[in-house]
């Protein structure tokens, strides 16, 4: 016997790769980039969306998020970038001025894909935004994407 389907619930698997840096790429993540990435995790959660694969970097984030067709991916990036720039000010008096960079990039990207996307290796924004644009063959300048 067929399962009925509820035409309310919403079947879905989009998966958006979201990327962002630091305020003029400043390296100064390195000592909380662990408890930071857990912290976004929490943070995408809370609109039920699901970060499946990520990092924080020294100058960025990048994330897999399996995304809430509730949530449009504006919201659901200006509260995590809004809620951890709190967090790092709140807790950490050396960047009590901290900011992230105005712009972001969202990719979408396949189910196979999206946990193959990060790599652990270590690379900085500018050459991992730099390749990610070839990559999805936008064309950019470069002082635009730094901003």
């Amino acid at each position: 016997m067929q399962d009925d389907f509820d035409e309310n619930e919403i079947v879905h698997g989009m998966y958006i790769h979201i990327v962002w840096s630091t305020r003029n790429q400043m390296p100064v993540l390195d000592s909380i980039a662990q408890y930071l990435y857990q912290y976004i995790c929490d943070k995408a959660l809370d609109l039920e969306c699901h970060v499946i694969d990520g990092r924080a970097f020294n100058d960025h984030v990048q994330l897999i998020v399996k995304f809430n067709p509730h949530v449009s991916i504006d919201n659901l990036v200006k509260t995590l970038k809004d809620a951890t720039s709190m967090l790092i000010r709140s807790n950490i008096p050396e960047l009590k001025t901290f900011e992230w960079q105005q712009s972001e990039f969202f990719f979408t990207v396949s189910s196979e894909e999206a946990c193959s996307i990060i790599t652990t290796k270590a690379k900085p924004f500018k050459n991992e935004i730099c390749n990610i644009l070839k990559q999805n063959g936008l064309n950019y300048k470069l002082k635009e994407v730094l901003l």
